[in-house]
């Protein structure tokens, strides 16, 4: 609990009909403050009374601008300007509040519009944000330059507020993370936060590779890991050998001590991995509107199958069935994305 935190437990315990505006008054805070901290207090004690996720890592804005004719380096073009909410772990906690599972998210965030844009809409989704943690600073941003053909031309990446999610931090969610049902992390941590959570921290933590770049932070954690989400070529990248055949990949990466491993093959299907264990989950067709947010829509969609201890091969297929959807929105987190419809999705389809 944070020092205005107390101090507004105390005023209400004094008072139990005091308004936002007397302890705005009384704590000299805006009432917006008091509001969020009120709402922080409220999650934190939802939290207690039933099984939860916690998601770490990161969440951003993509800004996007495509020309509408040939590119022009040095000169103004004109074009569409779009903006999205975006960040790897921020799309799967909103789509696993879609999925109706009681989730509490940790990153971080600036104290500007998008951040606030940010907070208000996980939190109308029933996300507990208390432990998002707001610094003066921007929010993290992706801008990319499209052009007439929608390919990207050049990007800039705005992503250094997540380091702000280090050790000394993450020492004091310990309790939010240990007493969830399991922790799904992305790789957009630091190197040294994904060390110290897996390992200080009791549990089970899924991890999403996110990139090539970034999946070889996991070289000498994987023993740590419950579950692994990559691509096959984050996969090769991380097992560091001349090999190309992804069985054998994803059976050395579990050789190496990963306790379970998907590798996704696109429109092929994806590959589960455990122990002696192998299974291809085949793809089906799809018309695919865009291919952003579908993998972190499938790491949703298992977690919602081992959340709710769903028989693996449904649980594959929920999640395969969670990625189409994803693909067939032009969003990231579709609002079309639920357990409804991505039922209809495993099913209808036979």
């Amino acid at each position: 609990m944070t020092p205005i935190g107390r101090n507004i437990v105390d005023l209400l315990i004094n008072n139990p009909f005091i308004t936002e505006e007397e302890i705005a008054g009384r704590l000299n805070i805006s009432p917006k403050i008091v509001e969020r901290e009120i709402e922080k207090l409220e999650s934190q004690n939802n939290l207690k009374t039933g099984k939860y996720v916690t998601v770490v890592g990161a969440c951003n804005i993509d800004i996007s601008g495509a020309s509408t004719n040939n590119l022009v380096a040095k000169d103004s073009n004109p074009g569409k300007i779009s903006n999205c909410m975006g960040g790897v772990a921020r799309n799967i906690c909103e789509d696993l509040a879609r999925l109706e599972i009681k989730t509490s998210f940790i990153s971080a965030l600036g104290t500007d519009n998008w951040g606030d844009l940010i907070e208000g809409h996980l939190r109308s989704l029933n996300v507990d944000t208390s432990n998002l943690v707001f610094f003066n600073e921007n929010t993290s941003q992706y801008l990319a330059i499209l052009d007439e053909n929608r390919d990207m031309a050049l990007a800039i990446s705005d992503m250094d507020l997540i380091k702000k999610i280090n050790p000394k931090f993450l020492a004091s969610k310990r309790e939010i993370i240990e007493n969830s049902q399991f922790t799904i992390l992305d790789t957009n941590l630091t190197e040294d936060a994904l060390n110290f959570i897996l390992n200080n921290f009791n549990g089970d933590f899924l991890i999403d590779g996110v990139s090539t770049a970034k999946v070889v932070k996991l070289k000498g954690l994987l023993e740590k890991i419950k579950f692994l989400k990559v691509n096959q070529y984050e996969a090769q990248i991380l097992l560091a050998e001349n090999i190309t055949d992804p069985v054998e990949i994803g059976k050395k990466l579990i050789d190496k001590g990963l306790k379970s491993l998907v590798i996704s093959m696109g429109k092929k299907g994806a590959m589960y991995f455990q122990d002696d264990y192998f299974y291809f989950e085949k793809a089906r067709p799809c018309k695919v509107k865009s291919a952003s947010g579908a993998g972190d829509a499938f790491m949703a969609g298992y977690a919602y199958g081992l959340f709710n201890n769903m028989e693996l091969k449904n649980r594959l297929a929920f999640a395969s069935a969670a990625a189409r959807i994803a693909l067939k929105s032009i969003d990231a987190s579709s609002e079309e994305f639920n357990i409804k419809n991505i039922e209809g999705e495993m099913y209808d389809n036979k």
